[in-house]
Formats: C-alpha cells, structure tokens, sequence
C-alpha cells in the first residue's frame, strides 16, 4: 500500500476501538485489500519496506518453506 504511512493516523483513529489488534477485519480489511499491491521477486529476493506500510505474505505455494528474517534499522 504505497504512501499509507503518510496517512495511517487518520485511518488508525477512524477504526472501531474493539477491532483485532494483529489484523483489520470486515470493511477495514476489504478497504486495505482494495489498495494493497503485490510485491514479486525471484527465489532468494530481498524486499525491504516502511514499517508503517501494511505488509504480510501471500500464501506460500511452493513444496519448499518460506524462511523470513527481519531487521529493524535504527538511526
């Protein structure tokens, strides 16, 4: 979702108070689903993002197991 961390306040205050904590549900998640874009790369790929944007991973249709690793950046 390109640019959503300029604008995640205004959606964050706009959500309902008893929603998941982990994952938005109903009309929010459709709403995300809606601007959300495929991130695609070959075998062995890094893909390096804002934390603010939504991420997660599609399902993994592969024999293999995806391995993941993540690093925080601080300044």
């Amino acid at each position: 979702m390109p640019g959503f961390h300029r604008r995640i306040e205004a959606w964050d205050a706009a959500q309902p108070a008893n929603r998941s904590a982990e994952r938005p549900e109903g009309a929010a998640a459709a709403a995300l689903d809606a601007e959300a874009v495929a991130v695609e790369g070959a075998a062995g790929s890094l893909v390096v993002w804002h934390s603010l944007l939504p991420h997660g991973p599609a399902p993994n249709v592969g024999a293999a197991p995806r391995i993941s690793s993540y690093v925080a950046m601080l300044r």
